[in-house]
């Protein structure tokens, strides 16, 4: 009898297991790394990197299916790494819900491309600090860094391939290792990187 009992739980927890297995999907409070790099083989961390993750008020990019219509987000605090010098998407931005609870990729990762990181400058050129409260009403913004065509496609193939398949913890791994950005630094903004040095 105990026997029976013990085969009845673990056939139970089994079952419960596999339930929980196939109601899995990824949380949407989870973030994507965006690591800065000076070009896609380079390793450690440059002033361009830093400058970047310390004025990055936002990114840009341009829809493949709708007529290359553009796409933008900000970047909060909590979107920026000031010690490991990256910027983060939030799980979010590529994983949506419909009615019926289903996990869907969204276009963040499936349409987006030509993707870009903005800062703001005030008349004179100098960056401004994206956390503060005292931003011109009129400022220009510029590009700082983009996020190589390559680099978004592999991560598309690879997540998509992983998401489809149910391997959760693979889309985790690719959320924290697949993007890089590539820092574009002007000649005029050049000092400003150099305070970072």
């Amino acid at each position: 009898m105990k026997k029976f009992l013990a085969v009845v739980v673990l056939a139970s927890a089994a079952l419960c297991g596999c339930e929980k297995e196939q109601k899995g999907g990824i949380d949407p409070n989870s973030t994507i790394s965006i690591r800065g790099k000076m070009s896609l083989k380079s390793t450690g961390t440059p002033a361009e990197v830093k400058f970047v993750v310390r004025y990055a008020s936002g990114f840009r990019g341009f829809s493949e299916s709708d007529n290359k219509a553009g796409y933008g987000r900000g970047f909060s605090d909590t979107q920026r790494d000031s010690v490991n010098y990256l910027l983060k998407w939030w799980g979010v931005d590529v994983v949506y819900e419909d009615g019926n609870g289903q996990q869907h990729l969204g276009n963040m990762l499936t349409d987006i491309k030509n993707i870009y990181v903005t800062a703001f400058f005030d008349k004179d050129g100098r960056p401004i600090n994206p956390r503060s409260s005292a931003i011109p009403a009129f400022c220009d913004y510029d590009t700082i860094a983009y996020i190589p065509n390559e680099v978004v496609m592999r991560a598309r193939k690879d997540i998509t391939a992983a998401f489809a398949a149910g391997n959760y913890q693979r889309c985790y791994q690719l959320f924290d290792s697949a993007y890089v950005f590539v820092p574009m630094i002007k000649d005029k903004w050049k000092k400003y990187v150099d305070e970072l040095r």
